[in-house]
């Protein structure tokens, strides 16, 4: 299957933006 560009910069911002997410609910239980 072929990738456009478009859709290829929205899966990574969705990725980074759940890393995200991710890591604040992380630190969040730590504190």
């Amino acid at each position: 299957q072929h990738l456009t560009p478009l859709v290829q910069a929205r899966m990574t911002y969705i990725k980074r933006r759940w890393k995200k997410a991710n890591l604040a609910r992380k630190s969040a239980m730590h504190v």
